[in-house]
């Protein structure tokens, strides 16, 4: 009944109204503090592709320990802040569904530091989701999205529609590749959350130029969703909002394209939790942007319904798929490909197309991308997809799925540990360690320390994702493919010798369990040139025959 009326109270308010109630009467009794109204956060710059969100400040929070908000129509809490950015969507999409609440939570020793918040979330980041139902504890924004989605609107990310389904997976990997990391340099020094660029204007260039992009490949249709909302619509919208306000185009030069500021309009009109990004006590992102002089109403942050429609209400309906086998273009350097490389060759439901084999024909252009910022590219038909993760998600759905099975628990762990891997600090270890040791740029100064630093960090995901044999349990699943290579690259003497980094006993172990379950671990192996511990690039080896499918011109 306690949540029941909070929630009613919330609704009314947003509509003008006014519940009346008597402290300490008989009956329930609306706190002092709504739970999804309330709150403050933070992200360490380590974790900052994964939270762009604000400290610990004088924001009111609520204490997991002490929250007993839920009732029986409470299926799940949201552990979140109403000023963090990585929060917000699933803030949006639970509040618009009705299925559970949210506990207003901050980082630091009162919020994201407790005992109780790191049981569930180890990694100490916003947000996370404790399904009080099935007991499921998930972090990441976009995990928790898509858990959301799968288990209580399943319209919002499509499962009889593998392509939108991956369309909707590649634009949230996108939010957390770039325009996360661009909201931590234009909009977070704005409302003194952290200390701005030492180039303001190169910042405001690259995040307008990350807009445009985005605009251009994921919004020609009214929403990312096509005709209606989607995940990912909820996933960026906090973002766009942000990127919308006069204070960041005047202060941080940033240029919002027309495109974007219509679907915020669209939005706004489909969401009616929006409300929750122009007030929450003071604490709303917009209310934080205000307080910059040059606040403004959200009027001037929309623009007028006709000035930048969509191309079309569906797009991808269009493009025909399956037409001759799937094509997987990338390079065999880069170990971004080695997982959907694997996954496609076990399972015989792609053909290779490897930069490195010096015989791809290659008319369309796919293989001109750097191999270490786009790669690996797929192409189905005509439909065409990017990234690691999210082509491992659609082969596997489309042609493997018990290395993703459809239980919506059993998925979010595996999307958990692919994100967390992508963008908590992990990936941005391997290009700083593993990279350099391949050829590709110059260790750091600081490698040492860093090296060191990083066997924590194994350990921290070895003991939350790796209690079984693999990620998926007793088999792989697209997460254990997806992390297998770099596990590789880093428990090989180079990297030792190198970067002085000792993997876990944990990790080494996992190693030799893939190896054994994968047939063609022995090709990839030999595509990782790591060589001896000097770091020279070894011989071919025994195993790599001419047709081999990872066959290279070594001499080259």
């Amino acid at each position: 009944a306690r949540a029941f009326v909070r929630l009613l109270a919330g609704r009314l308010s947003r509509n003008g109204l006014q519940l009346e109630y008597t402290e300490g009467a008989p009956g329930p009794v609306v706190p002092a503090e709504a739970p999804k109204e309330a709150g403050g956060a933070t992200a360490s710059r380590e974790t900052a592709r994964a939270t762009a969100s604000a400290p610990p400040g004088d924001a009111p929070q609520l204490d997991p320990t002490t929250d007993s908000s839920h009732s029986a129509a409470s299926r799940v809490q949201v552990h979140a802040s109403t000023e963090c950015l990585a929060s917000m969507g699933p803030v949006l999409l639970v509040s618009d569904l009705g299925v559970g609440s949210v506990v207003a939570t901050n980082a630091g020793p009162a919020g994201t530091s407790t005992p109780t918040y790191l049981a569930m979330n180890p990694f100490g980041c916003l947000p996370a989701l404790r399904d009080l139902e099935n007991g499921v504890v998930l972090g990441q924004g976009s995990a928790i999205l898509r858990y959301l989605a799968m288990r209580f609107a399943p319209e919002l990310y499509p499962p009889k529609d593998p392509k939108r389904r991956a369309f909707i997976d590649w634009a949230m990997d996108v939010v957390d590749c770039d325009l996360a990391p661009d909201a931590l340099v234009t909009v977070l020094p704005l409302i003194d959350f952290r200390d701005g660029p030492d180039d303001q204007a190169l910042a405001g260039r690259e995040a307008s130029a990350h807009l445009e992009q985005f605009a251009s490949q994921f919004l020609r249709e009214r929403f990312i969703g096509g005709k209606r909302p989607s995940a990912a619509d909820y996933k960026v919208a906090p973002y766009f909002f942000c990127f919308a306000h006069p204070a960041v185009k005047v202060q941080s030069e940033v240029s919002c394209p027309d495109r974007i500021r219509q679907w915020i309009s669209d939005f706004m009109a489909h969401c009616p939790s929006c409300e929750l990004l122009h007030t929450a006590r003071g604490h709303a992102l917009k209310q934080l942007l205000d307080k910059t002089e040059w606040g403004s109403p959200a009027a001037m942050m929309l623009t007028d319904p006709t000035a930048a429609p969509p191309e079309a209400e569906d797009l991808l309906s269009q493009l025909a798929v399956g037409r001759g086998s799937v094509k997987l273009y990338g390079s065999s350097a880069s170990l971004d490909c080695l997982g959907p490389f694997m996954l496609g060759l076990d399972n015989k439901c792609a053909e290779l197309m490897d930069k490195m084999s010096g015989q791809v024909v290659d008319p369309e252009g796919l293989l001109e991308a750097e191999p270490l910022r786009l790669a690996p590219t797929m192409k189905d038909g005509d439909y065409a997809l990017a990234g690691s993760a999210v082509i491992l998600r659609y082969l596997a759905q489309k042609f493997a799925p018990r290395f993703y099975l459809p239980d919506p628990a059993i998925r979010a762990r595996i999307d958990w540990a692919c994100d967390c891997f992508a963008f908590n600090g992990l990936y941005e270890a391997a290009v700083a360690t593993i990279h350099p040791c391949l050829g590709f740029g110059e260790l750091r100064e600081d490698i040492g320390a860093l090296g060191s630093a990083l066997k924590g960090r194994l350990q921290q995901f070895a003991d939350v994702f790796l209690r079984d044999r693999f990620v998926g349990g007793d088999s792989p699943c697209i997460a254990d493919y997806r992390v297998a290579p770099f596990f590789f690259a880093w428990g090989h003497p180079t990297l030792r010798a190198r970067c002085s980094i000792i993997v876990p006993e944990r990790i080494t172990k996992f190693n030799a369990d893939f190896a054994a379950a994968q047939p063609t671990w022995q090709d990839v192996v030999g595509c990782i040139w790591l060589g001896a511990e000097g770091g020279a690039r070894p011989e071919p080896r025994a195993t790599l025959k001419p047709t081999s499918p990872f066959a290279r011109p070594w001499a080259q």
